[in-house]
């Protein structure tokens, strides 16, 4: 029998750090192809913001440590990343607007507002307003991170890397700085949010270089995510997609398991990937536990159900594969993936 080669999946964790307790996860218009094939997707995330009052000590003037006090502006501010995570973008563009009215050198408001704009498409606004945001604090690492994810979808890897890169060096220098200030609950916050960044830009980093075919060095990027961020499934599914293609199926499939523990988001993803590992080592059914799994955590995933084909054709379940090749043609045209399709229905053209 000719030798099949399932869909494996990676969930890209490419980050637009918002501001204070603010999470929320957006599909990319256009899909972008990266290991097998797969689509990857952008998230928003929680991550420190100077908007909340500061208070200067007699620390060295690089540091700033926070405190809990909100300001007027801090509370608009808030209701802005309320509008982002409802999605209601353009509100928030309004509020940050009237926020940046009362405050025109607060680099976390022009990098908020830049990512509102970032979600409807205005690209241009809001790289002018990272831009407004480095201008003011050279050292904002948030800004750097947000524009390398620009750059990153415009496939401009080099410069997306010089921006990630940049980012870990301040989100480095913030966390250094804010260790020196007495702990408080405001300063705690403070490097927690600092971490969170510091786990998203590896992560995004390791996304390039995974790309780039720099398995070892995206491990690496990966590893320190995870040690920033020990629930980041994004970071584990990632790195069990290089040991897949290294080979090291036993240490993909524990990653898998373990991002499916860790992050409801990539779970069927994660189940995907142990099923495309199961079918190859001619496993079949398991690999068909997997994808049932991943098919009813998302059902209208072309590649889940073209994998799932596979498997159930190897189980000389002819009615059962000639279904999902079918959805799997069908929804692989919706998305305009021609490649997707033709495969799909060459799959049905042999039944």
């Amino acid at each position: 029998m000719k030798k099949i080669y399932p869909f494996l999946t990676v969930f890209s964790s490419f980050t637009a750090l918002l501001g204070i307790n603010f999470q929320a996860y957006a599909q990319l218009p256009t899909a972008l192809r990266t290991i097998e094939n797969m689509p990857e997707t952008v998230r928003a995330t929680s991550a420190f913001s100077r908007t909340a009052g500061i208070k200067q000590n007699r620390l060295p003037r690089r540091v700033k440590c926070p405190s809990s006090t909100v300001s007027a502006t801090g509370s608009l501010f808030q209701q802005g990343l309320q509008r982002l995570k409802d999605g209601d973008y353009l509100g928030a563009i309004a509020l940050l607007d009237r926020a940046i009215s009362a405050d025109t050198f607060d680099a976390g408001l022009y990098t908020n507002r830049g990512i509102a704009f970032q979600k409807v498409g205005n690209y241009q606004a809001a790289i002018a307003d990272y831009q407004r945001a480095l201008n003011i604090d050279p050292d904002y690492g948030l800004a750097y991170l947000n524009f390398g994810t620009i750059y990153y979808f415009r496939e401009q890897y080099e410069e997306a890397n010089d921006f990630f890169n940049s980012a870990i060096k301040r989100f480095n220098q913030d966390l250094k700085a804010t260790s020196l200030c007495q702990l408080t609950d405001a300063v705690q916050q403070e490097i927690d949010r600092v971490k969170s960044g510091l786990a998203v830009a590896h992560n995004n980093r390791g996304d390039i270089r995974r790309i780039r075919g720099s398995w070892q060095w995206a491990i690496a990027d990966y590893e320190q995510a995870m040690k920033y961020d020990p629930n980041n499934g994004k970071a584990y599914l990632n790195r069990g997609a290089i040991y897949n293609q290294l080979k090291n199926y036993q240490g993909a499939i524990d990653d898998f398991r373990k991002a499916i523990g860790l992050d409801s988001q990539v779970a069927s993803k994660a189940y995907n990937n142990i099923g495309a590992i199961r079918l190859v080592q001619n496993k079949v059914q398991d690999a068909l536990l997997n994808f049932d799994q991943a098919v009813q955590l998302e059902r209208n995933n072309p590649d889940f159900l073209y994998n799932r084909g596979l498997a159930r054709l190897n189980n000389n379940d002819r009615e059962g594969a000639r279904s999902d090749f079918s959805r799997a043609a069908e929804l692989y045209r919706q998305q305009d993936n021609l490649e997707g399709a033709q495969k799909a229905e060459d799959k049905l053209d042999s039944l």
